[in-house]
């Protein structure tokens, strides 16, 4: 059965196996980990048309292992080898962006946020419907962001979440959508990891 192996320092690497479980095709990523490096690897994957059962990952220092457990759209282990090594190719290929950096070449607020939404898609196992929320509300503060010039999550200070309430009154947002769209802020903030609110 798959197993989520601790990570190295060996290079980054993508592997692919249907010897390890009954039902699921196994991929195993190491990666030196970076920002939207796993909303990159889960696209690639939905991109092949293939669908994310159990995601688990490892991280040590600046290396990250992430496990996935795939099938196909009609519910079966991933059979055929060439998709396997086009789907393998593919992932290499994302693994080897990140330590080109070419990753860095995005918006960091954009990374940041896709990459929020599919931990939050996969790893939390919140729904579509949820989800859709969530980027709604991201993608009001992160055109908040741009205008007040801030140009990562980082930068971020507590005086922004004031700014950004009172900029949603000026718009005519009543109570509710401005409290759920703070909530919404505050989970992308936190799962940034850098940001500290002091305002609960």
């Amino acid at each position: 059965m798959g197993v989520t192996r601790s990570p190295t320092k060996a290079p980054g690497s993508a592997t692919i196996t249907n010897d390890d479980s009954d039902f699921y095709t196994i991929a195993d990523i190491t990666a030196n980990d970076r920002l939207g490096l796993l909303h990159d690897l889960t696209h690639v994957i939905a991109e092949h048309g293939f669908e994310i059962y159990i995601s688990k990952a490892a991280t040590t220092l600046d290396q990250v292992t992430d496990t996935f457990y795939l099938k196909d759209r009609n519910g079966k282990k991933i059979t055929d080898a060439d998709k396997i090594e086009s789907l393998r190719a593919d992932l290499c290929e994302v693994v080897q962006r990140g330590a080109d950096g070419e990753g860095a070449k995005r918006r960091s607020i954009e990374i940041a946020v896709e990459e929020f939404l599919a931990h939050a898609s996969i790893e939390r196992g919140l729904s579509p419907r949820t989800i859709e929320a969530y980027g709604r509300d991201l993608a009001r503060f992160s055109g908040y962001l741009e205008g007040a010039r801030v140009r990562s999550l980082r930068a971020v200070q507590r005086e922004h979440l004031v700014g950004f309430t009172r900029f949603l009154d000026r718009e005519g947002v009543g109570s509710r959508s401005r409290a759920r769209m703070l909530v919404s802020v505050r989970r992308l903030l936190r799962h940034q990891g850098d940001f500290r609110d002091d305002g609960g």
